[in-house]
This record gives C-alpha cells, structure tokens and sequence, in this order.
C-alpha cells in the first residue's frame, strides 16, 4: 500500500470517528508523534545516543530486536498487573 493510499485509509477511519473525546486524543497521539519525530530528524537521536554508554546501547538495541518478536508480547491486563505496584499511591 502507497503512502498516499495509507493516508486515504488514515483519514477515512478519522471521519468515521463521531466521539469528541476520541478525536481530541487522537490528534494528541499524532501532534506528540509529529513533534518526536522532528525532534529525531533534526539531531535529537545523535544527542541520546552520544550520551548512552556502549552497555546502554546494546541493552536498547537487544529490546528493540526482542520487541519485534510477538512471542515477547504481554496483553494490556497483564502489563498493568505487572506494574500496578508501582502505579499505586
């Protein structure tokens, strides 16, 4: 699929959308994706990375390969199940 047909399929799926609620937190996910993703673009990357120590480095590069495998996913209950003691007040 072209970019220009993901963004076809993209906007069909946000007209459909009737929930202001719903609306106003997607536009808040793509504004903080848009605004990261400039960010990475303009040299933001280079800065973390030159400031990760090799360890750190290889640590996040070894999650993002673990993340890619779907054996490796946790459903949304179990998650917060796991880090409920640490959300807790």
């Amino acid at each position: 699929m072209s970019a220009i047909e993901q963004k076809l399929e993209m906007y069909e799926w946000l007209s459909k959308i009737r929930d202001q609620d719903s609306i106003h937190q997607l536009y808040e996910l793509m504004l903080d994706f848009i605004r990261t993703r400039i960010q990475l673009e303009n040299g933001l990357k280079e800065d973390i990375e030159s400031k990760m120590t090799s360890l750190q480095e290889a640590a996040l590069l070894r999650a993002i390969e673990r993340s890619k495998d779907e054996d490796n996913f946790v459903s949304d209950e179990d998650a917060q199940k796991q880090f409920a003691k640490w959300l807790e007040n």
